[in-house]
Formats: C-alpha cells, sequence, structure tokens
C-alpha cells in the first residue's frame, strides 16, 4: 500500500501542520506502510491520495486527476475551515471556497478532522459527506514556539 501525501510548500507549513504530516507519515511506516508525494506512472489498486490543507490552488487539479485515474482521496484540513480561520482575509476565502474548494472537497472519501470539535463543523460544511477523526498523536516534548511561528507573518 502507497498513501501519496500533498501538502503546502514549505513556507506555508508553519504552526502544527508539519509536525501533524511527519507524525502520520513516521506512524504509516512503521506498519511498512510507503510514503510518496509524486503521482505513481500506473494505478495498482493499492494507492490512496490524502492532501493536508487547503487553499492551495494546485490542490484541486491534482484531486481532478486522481479521480481520472481512479485513485481515492481523503482531506485534512488542518482546521482551515474552522472560525478563526475564516476571521483572516475572510472576504477573500469565502468566494474562493465556493467556487474551488467545496467542488472538490465533496468529492473526497472522507474528511479527516484533528478533534471532535472540527468534525462536528466540517459535518456542517458536508452534512452528507463521510468525516471522521483522526487525533494528530503527536510525540514529543516541544511546546509552541510562538516568536518563531510569527516570523513568517
Amino acid at each position: 500500500m502507497k498513501v501519496l501525501f500533498f501538502e503546502p510548500p514549505p513556507q506555508k507549513r508553519i504552526g502544527g501542520l508539519n509536525a501533524a504530516t511527519r507524525g502520520l507519515e513516521q506512524a504509516l511506516a512503521g506498519v511498512g506502510i510507503k510514503v510518496q508525494s509524486d503521482l505513481p506512472e500506473e494505478n495498482d489498486g493499492e494507492v490512496v491520495a490524502h492532501f493536508h490543507g487547503l487553499w492551495e490552488p494546485r490542490f484541486p487539479a491534482l484531486a481532478r486527476e486522481l479521480r481520472n485515474r481512479k485513485i481515492p482521496y481523503v482531506v485534512s484540513p488542518h482546521g482551515m475551515l474552522e472560525p478563526w480561520a475564516w476571521s483572516h482575509k475572510w472576504w477573500k476565502k469565502w468566494p474562493y471556497y465556493y467556487a474551488i474548494e467545496r467542488p472538490w472537497l465533496r468529492r473526497a472519501g472522507c474528511l479527516l478532522a484533528t478533534g471532535s470539535g472540527e468534525a462536528h463543523r466540517l459535518h456542517e460544511f458536508f452534512p452528507k459527506g463521510r468525516v471522521d477523526f483522526l487525533p494528530l498523536g503527536l510525540t514529543g516534548t516541544v511546546g509552541p514556539d510562538y516568536e518563531n511561528a510569527r516570523t513568517g507573518l
């Protein structure tokens, strides 16, 4: 089995997004599941794609390519549809959400929330869609580094 990870570019992976995806990648490798970031030449039926985050212009096109190749995909919004996220540049996000994000998210096999609260809010956006929650399972003792996180703002 292979899992394709599609993530934002490194400069946009601030905060917990990178830690969450690296932790999941390590957990999958620990049970023998290969993670890669490029589309395989052929779909042998043992491939699933996992999108991490939203608002990436290349994601809807990748999702369309996956559907054409009959490769299922799931999406982890990582809180990017939460109320606090909408408060930042909402005037730009709402039109983009309705025109671009919502259609490809509706076609996802599942939306993965990081907790029950996010799962509930995702159900409000997609009442007919499948929403599961997958706790982050982060290990380590390092706390938030607010000062460095804000240097990119």
